[in-house]
């Protein structure tokens, strides 16, 4: 195993190889994160991120992340600007839409940019 330094609060931890460089005393946070924001959806279905921001006193910064990693699902009225990175239509969360995805496992080597694929640089 090697280590890695968290992504969020900059400690250095042991990483398991695979997923994201966060520690584990982040994904904790993270996981209570995302249980404060579904106690406080149950409650307030309709509510917006700045809403939740407040009720839950936890940051928009934070938020958005949670959305990105698609650990909280946003829909109606509390929709955010996240576009697909791909297309660049409008999606709950994540980092692409459902149609992206779906050509990308068809055809790994598309990327949806010019001159796509992996790259090597020369030394």
């Amino acid at each position: 195993m090697e280590f890695k330094i968290c992504e969020n609060c900059n400690m250095i931890f042991q990483y398991i190889g695979h997923g994201e460089v966060i520690c584990p005393a982040c994904v904790q946070k993270d996981d209570e994160d995302c249980e404060k924001i579904k106690d406080f959806l149950i409650e307030n279905p309709n509510a917006r991120e700045e809403e939740i921001s407040k009720g839950t006193r936890i940051s928009l910064k934070s938020i958005e992340k949670l959305i990105k990693a698609n650990k909280i699902v946003v829909k109606g009225t509390n929709a955010t600007a996240l576009t697909c990175n791909m297309c660049g239509i409008s999606i709950p969360s994540g980092r692409y839409c459902a149609d992206c995805k779906r050509k990308f496992a068809m055809d790994p080597g598309s990327t949806g940019r010019s001159g796509g694929g992996m790259r090597f640089i020369r030394r």
